[in-house]
C-alpha cells in the first residue's frame, strides 16, 4: 500500500514538473516573438495633366429598336469621321457604352411606351490641347452630344508618379518607425510586411453636361476654347510593419 503511494507521488511528481515545463516553453515563446512597429506612410503631389479626355454622347428616340440603333450609329459614325479628319487617332477613340432599350413615361398612374432609344458614349482622347475644341465640334456636328471635358494623365504618366509617390510613402513609414524605436531605445532592423493602402487622383473636369445652366453643346464649346490646364492632386498611402530589436 505504501508502495503504490509512493509510486502515485511519483507520478503526480512528473506530471506536475512536465506541465511547469510546458509552461516555461510558451511564456518564452511568447516572450521570443519578435517586437513589431506598424507605422503608415503617405506622399503627395501636384502634376500638370498631359492629356484632355472628351466624353461624346450619342443617343436617338424611334418607334422601333432597329431605328434607333441605326439612327445613333449614324450620329456615331459621323462624329468619328469628323475625328479621324482631325487626325485623331483611332486607338484613341474608345467605346465606353452602348445600349438599346425601350422608353415609358407615365400618364396619370399608367405607363405608356414611347418608343426605343439607343445610346452609345465615347471617350475620345488628346494630348494636343488645342485639338479639344475641335473635337467638341465634330462631336457636336455630327448630332453627338459632349458630356464633359476631363484633364487627366495617361496610363504612362500615372505610373511614373505613382512609383515616386509609394517610393516616397515608403520613406515616410520608415521614418515614422525610425522616431517610435529611437524612442523605445531600439532599433528597426527588418521590414515585416508591406501593403498599399491607396494611390489616386481625381481629374480636373473643365465641363461637364449636368452642370451647364445654358445648352450644353454651348457651354462644351466655350470650355474647349477657354482651356486652362491646372495641376492635379495626386496622393498615396503605404501601410509597413518593422521588426525592431
Amino acid at each position: 500500500m505504501a508502495k503504490k503511494q509512493l509510486d502515485w507521488k511519483a507520478t503526480a511528481i512528473i506530471i506536475t514538473v512536465i506541465i511547469v515545463g510546458a509552461m516555461f516553453i510558451t511564456i518564452n515563446s511568447i516572450f521570443d516573438n519578435d517586437t513589431t512597429i506598424s507605422a503608415q506612410g503617405s506622399a503627395s503631389m501636384q502634376a500638370d495633366p498631359d492629356s484632355a479626355v472628351v466624353y461624346v454622347n450619342a443617343n436617338a428616340l424611334a418607334d422601333t429598336a432597329t431605328l434607333a440603333r441605326d439612327e445613333m450609329s449614324q450620329q456615331m459614325a459621323n462624329v468619328k469621321t469628323a475625328l479621324l479628319n482631325l487626325g485623331v487617332k483611332n486607338d484613341n477613340i474608345e467605346t465606353q457604352q452602348f445600349n438599346v432599350y425601350e422608353e415609358y413615361e407615365w400618364d396619370e398612374g399608367t405607363r405608356e411606351s414611347i418608343g426605343f432609344r439607343a445610346t452609345q458614349s465615347i471617350k475620345v482622347t488628346t494630348k494636343d490641347f488645342d485639338q479639344v475644341a475641335k473635337i467638341v465640334d465634330a462631336a457636336i456636328d455630327g448630332g453627338a452630344l459632349v458630356s464633359s471635358i476631363n484633364f487627366e494623365l495617361s496610363t504612362e504618366k500615372q505610373n511614373e508618379l505613382k512609383a515616386e509617390l509609394l517610393a516616397t510613402a515608403a520613406q515616410d513609414a520608415r521614418a515614422k518607425a525610425d522616431a517610435v524605436a529611437t524612442g523605445l531605445d531600439k532599433k528597426v532592423s527588418s521590414v515585416i510586411s508591406v501593403s498599399t493602402s491607396d494611390y489616386g487622383y481625381a481629374p480636373y473636369p473643365i465641363f461637364r453636361a449636368e452642370m451647364a445652366v445654358a445648352d450644353s453643346g454651348t457651354q462644351a464649346i466655350k470650355a474647349a476654347s477657354e482651356i486652362e490646364p491646372r495641376k492635379l492632386d495626386l496622393n498615396a498611402q503605404v501601410s509597413v510593419t518593422f521588426k525592431i530589436k
